[in-house]
């Protein structure tokens, strides 16, 4: 029995109702749940249903700019200047040098050519840290992994991107030119900046003039698209255009935005962000079912053997380039201290970075989204064979790497990170003693009584206590004590703290995430004071 053809529109709502069936069962089962979504896409694949095709072009509009956006504009400044050596040898010559390698396998082993190739090699480049972290999430990696990890995938999309954009234009015209490719290059690169900054000045500007938080968070959503169009229009790096735009955006923003709009744009967020990667991992199953189905039905030995020396290829560039990029700019340029990770690297914080290699989304994508087509209306040379080979490398590193990632790090015993902590232990400690100096001016300048003084203090005690993490309830007693006027006061004591804790992010005392953990709680006690002022 074959079930009636579906739209795309109902295909989306059947992937939708798996993910949401499949959370509860991975929790249950202790299993990552990027893994379970791809096991719940493959067993998809089997139900006697035919597949809708997908728009390529708008498969990549859909995925690729709200995600990198959301990393962009969650990304720690400060721990990305930390690591930035590290992180760029890993997302720029980590993948340049595993495009290479995989051009030239493809090349000589699938007969694919050059321009084909090198589009494969920038699809399979970019390691998948969504999965990596899902799978290690409770195993407490150091937090020095974690940045890193990070900060390659940010970047890494970057140059795996471009050079797919350039390659597929290289396979579509039929004509590939260094004298004009390294030109563009350097126009697409500068361009996708110049729209970058000129979106975030845009946007703030709109911004000052957008009180109602539900049209602010629309706008917060259209942001990464009003960047990446534009750039795009102008055949500049929309994918740059958006990182610039996220990252701008993630320094200036605590600022501009209000306490109940940041605390609705986290919540839509963090949805937006869960459907989209889970619809990623779903369609990762239902395309390494079909190629398992393939293989099953219609063995291969080639294409099999195409597979294994391209996964082997990617897996073993980036395990001998990690260790050579972490220990010899040390051991070469010792003297001038120029590694700003320190002189030598715990081998096991390596090890782990050199085997987090996981294909996921990035290469889910791009592989949906090769052209049907090339200029002369002949379609993409080789277009089947290079999505199986790219699923195949998904499902080879997932296998391989995924599955042994977590007896890896259990068998390091990394020792608890405790930096994280005790930043935000400082850091509430600055935040209190701010709000109580705010405190003690404004009753020196309002000349309010001591007694009423008094009141305050212990209402602005009983939240900071609560804040803290204790067991006290936060009750309405404070309003009916305090009063109108006073609410007001200690309102104001949390623009005091706020502005602290935006000062601790900005001289780089504490990290990001520490800024914005801290930061929901003040908007938090912020929302509840308006709601009762009102």
């Amino acid at each position: 029995m074959v079930w009636p053809s579906m739209h795309n529109f109902e295909y989306i709502l059947l992937l939708l109702i798996l993910v949401i069936s499949l959370a509860p069962a991975a929790r249950r089962l202790d299993i990552p749940l990027p893994i379970m979504l791809v096991i719940g896409g493959m067993l998809m694949y089997a139900l006697p249903m035919k597949t809708p095709d997908f728009d390529p072009e708008l498969i990549f509009l859909i995925f690729v700019p709200p995600l990198l956006y959301i990393a962009a504009l969650t990304s720690s400044a400060r721990d990305l200047k930390r690591y930035q050596q590290a992180i760029s040898r890993l997302a720029i010559g980590c993948v340049i040098a595993t495009i290479a390698a995989v051009a030239v396998v493809a090349h000589y082993c699938a007969g694919l050519p050059w321009a084909v190739s090198i589009v494969l090699g920038a699809m399979v480049s970019p390691p998948d840290a969504a999965v990596t972290l899902a799978i290690s999430r409770r195993l407490g990696l150091p937090r020095p992994v974690v940045t890193i990890l990070e900060g390659e995938t940010l970047f890494n999309d970057l140059v795996a991107f471009i050079t797919y954009r350039m390659a597929i234009a290289a396979v579509v015209v039929g004509t590939f030119s260094w004298w004009e490719a390294v030109p563009h290059l350097i126009y697409s690169a500068g361009g996708g900046v110049l729209i970058g900054l000129a979106t975030a000045v845009v946007i703030i500007f709109l911004r000052s003039f957008i009180r109602e938080p539900r049209v602010a968070n629309t706008l917060s959503l259209l942001t990464p698209f009003a960047a990446y169009l534009p750039a795009e229009w102008i055949h500049a790096s929309g994918v740059l255009a958006v990182v610039t735009t996220g990252l701008y955006l993630g320094r200036v923003a605590p600022r501009i935005v209000r306490a109940q709009t940041r605390l609705q744009g986290q919540q839509m967020w963090d949805v937006l962000t869960y459907v989209l990667n889970g619809l990623i991992f779903v369609l990762i199953g239902t395309q390494l079912g079909k190629i398992i189905g393939t293989f099953i039905l219609h063995w291969n030995t080639h294409l099999f053997l195409c597979v294994l020396a391209i996964s082997s290829c990617v897996i073993v560039v980036r395990i001998l380039w990690v260790f050579p990029a972490a220990y010899m700019p040390t051991l070469l340029f010792r003297r001038y201290h120029v590694d700003s990770q320190g002189d030598h690297p715990p081998w096991r914080h390596v090890a782990v970075v050199a085997w987090t290699g996981i294909r996921g989304g990035d290469t889910l994508v791009t592989a949906l989204a090769l052209p049907l087509t090339i200029q002369s209306g002949a379609a993409f040379p080789g277009r089947e064979m290079v999505q199986t080979l790219a699923y195949g490398v998904i499902l080879a590193t997932l296998v391989l790497q995924g599955l042994s990632l977590r007896p890896l790090i259990r068998s390091f015993r990394f020792p608890v990170d405790q930096s994280e902590n005790l930043e935000e232990t400082e850091a509430r400690r600055r935040v209190a003693e701010a709000g109580a100096n705010r405190l003690t001016d404004m009753a020196k300048l309002e000349k309010m009584p001591d007694d009423v003084v008094k009141q305050i203090r212990i209402h602005h005690h009983l939240r900071r206590h609560v804040r803290s993490g204790g067991e006290s309830q936060m009750e309405n007693e404070g309003s009916s004590i305090l009063g109108r006027h006073l609410l007001r006061i200690n309102r104001d004591v949390l623009r005091a703290e706020r502005e602290m804790l935006i000062g601790l992010r900005d001289h780089s005392v504490i990290a990001d995430d520490v800024m914005r953990r801290l930061m929901r709680e003040l908007d938090l006690e912020e929302v509840v004071m308006e709601r009762e002022i009102d």
